[in-house]
């Protein structure tokens, strides 16, 4: 291709004859340039919703049932006494539970994000709520997932324990219900009543 191939290239390609042809070409190219700084700052103020999870610890008054560590921890003592009384041999039965910290929630949470700018002059506004379920006058936040606390160790007084038999059927039943570690279960036979 020599020089003057080149320059019928560039011609063509570049050719604003159309314009020319209009009255005033000056108010085409001034209405593109406006059609193209909307447009630009039309893309940059979309909005994004997203629903994220986060982790959130709640408060006592957040779970209906189990609204305390006491009560979660009163609420699994009596399920084992329940449990362990039903057991033959086993007689009198006391349980106490340590367990690690209260009840975790994941609460949905809608994100809204906002970028407005254009270029490297940008900024972004990011603004987080819950997400709420209304059921007649009642508005609740949307639970995700429900941790119960961690338990730590349990001590069982029963009056049966002293038969080796029983206090490791006792020490299985608890490992394998919170899959945990026997050496964080203590069984003990209690006093005669």
């Amino acid at each position: 291709m020599n020089n003057d191939d080149d320059s019928k290239v560039k011609k063509k390609l570049f050719n604003f004859d159309f314009i020319k042809k209009f009255k005033k070409p000056e108010l085409i190219i001034i209405a593109v340039l406006l059609v193209i700084i909307v447009l630009s700052f039309a893309f940059t103020n979309i909005k994004k919703k997203q629903v994220k999870v986060l982790p959130n610890k709640v408060t006592t008054d957040s779970i209906k049932n189990l609204a305390s560590l006491e009560e979660f921890t009163r609420y699994t003592e009596n399920r084992i006494v329940n449990v362990l009384s039903s057991m033959s041999g086993v007689s009198n039965v006391e349980v106490f539970v340590v367990a690690e910290s209260g009840v975790i929630l994941t609460i949905a949470e809608e994100t809204d994000e906002k970028v407005t700018g254009t270029g490297n002059n940008t900024s972004k506004t990011i603004s987080k709520r819950p997400v709420l379920n209304k059921n007649g006058s009642i508005t609740e936040e949307i639970v995700l997932v429900e941790k119960v606390p961690k338990i730590l160790g349990i001590l069982v007084v029963a009056n049966g324990a002293s038969n080796m038999r029983i206090k490791l059927g006792i020490i299985n039943a608890l490992s394998t219900v919170f899959d945990m570690d026997a050496n964080h279960i203590e069984v003990l036979e209690g006093k005669a009543k």
